[in-house]
């Protein structure tokens, strides 16, 4: 499982996505829509090579600032959640 490179979790009901996302150096795509998750983990950071993160139809309310020190990230889609504010660190996404 190390070498994954997309992982599609959408419509299970996870709450929060698992610490153990830091594990898989090679996940490119992340997709959870509607899943029910409350928050993005910081453990995001660890994903050196995520280029697209789709998170929309949840309800998380803050962008974590580790969002900035993912270096990969081409697309970041969180439509439909409860976001108020877009925080500083996006904008240390170099390829977003």
């Amino acid at each position: 499982m190390k070498n994954l490179q997309k992982l599609d979790v959408s419509g299970i009901c996870l709450d929060v996505l698992p610490d153990w996302l830091a594990q898989l150096p090679y996940l490119e795509t992340l997709v959870a829509v509607r899943s029910e998750l409350s928050a993005i983990p910081d453990a995001i950071a660890q994903c050196p090579a995520l280029q697209s993160l789709n998170l929309g139809g949840n309800q998380i309310s803050v962008i974590p600032d580790a969002i900035g020190q993912c270096p990969a990230l081409q697309s970041l889609n969180l439509y439909s959640n409860q976001i108020s504010v877009i925080p500083d660190a996006i904008g240390q996404c170099p390829a977003l």
